[in-house]
């Protein structure tokens, strides 16, 4: 009796031709177990759609969680030499809690994640086999792309206190795309006071840099002037090199208090 693809069921069809396609894009299969220390989801619970998780003490004493995620597992598990691409794709069970029964679900997740040397040519590889897997699956689909939901994600992750982000579109009506929709994401103070407006900056910045790699471009000052706007309204390059945020941000302060300092003899108001 011989095999046919038609004689399975429309999920088992799907997951064999998913597989066909991404082992021909020369990725690996990802095996993992399912079990994940509790603390790689608390530490990333922003990454998460839920911070609801379904935990356990093993007979070591380790608080471990059923997986509601697979891409948190590969990142701290894989780890790409310098210049290295590694490609995974995965067919693994997650536990999600459900909004319609309000209870734990099972849910069969399969995709893919490149880690490592990750350029043009991975990320169109990536978005070609995105298209093509939503093509094995027969039905209407949209494919949405650089959407700032992942900019607004990134930024909430950052955790400000006193700043929240919302994401937003609009429509220029003058310089860069002018009359065109584009997407962006609002910027939300709420204690004008409490919040150190350069250092917000410096990690939004910073975010965009991880977001988008080499992409960020410093202004140059022009009309045959030397070096860049950034540095100049700075005093400094460190924002346009993206250095370290925690020791750019206490050397600032540490600055800040001793021009504090000094300047406080001649203060005629206190």
């Amino acid at each position: 009796m011989g095999f046919d693809l038609s004689d399975l069921q429309p999920k088992e069809r799907a997951s064999f031709a998913l597989r066909a396609l991404y082992e021909a894009a020369g990725c690996r299969k990802y095996h993992m177990g399912r079990f994940e220390e509790y603390g790689l989801y608390q530490e990333n619970r922003s990454f998460l759609s839920s911070e609801q998780v379904i935990t356990f003490t093993d007979l070591d004493g380790r608080l471990l969680a059923l997986k509601p995620d697979v891409t948190l597992s590969i990142a701290k598990t894989a780890q790409p030499a310098p210049g290295e691409t590694l490609k995974y794709y995965y067919h693994e069970n997650v536990y999600r809690p459900s909004a319609e029964s309000h209870t734990f679900k099972e849910i069969a997740q399969m995709g893919l994640e490149m880690l490592g040397a990750v350029g043009e040519a991975q990320v169109q590889q990536a978005v070609g086999l995105a298209a093509k897997s939503l093509e094995q699956l027969g039905a209407a689909w949209v494919l949405e792309v650089s959407h700032m939901g992942y900019l607004f994600g990134l930024l909430d992750a950052l955790a400000v206190p006193h700043v929240a982000f919302r994401a937003a579109s609009f429509t220029p009506r003058y310089g860069d795309y002018t009359g065109e929709l584009v997407q962006g994401v609002e910027i939300y103070l709420l204690d004008a006071h409490k919040v150190n407006l350069a250092e917000l900056q410096y990690k939004i910045y910073l975010a965009m840099d991880k977001l988008y790699p080499g992409k960020l471009k410093a202004q140059e000052r022009g009309y045959g002037a030397e070096g860049y706007k950034t540095d100049i309204a700075l005093g400094e390059s460190s924002l346009r090199e993206c250095a370290d945020e925690t020791a750019t941000f206490a050397r600032w302060r540490s600055e800040c208090a001793a021009f504090a300092k000094e300047v406080q003899p001649y203060l005629l108001y206190r």
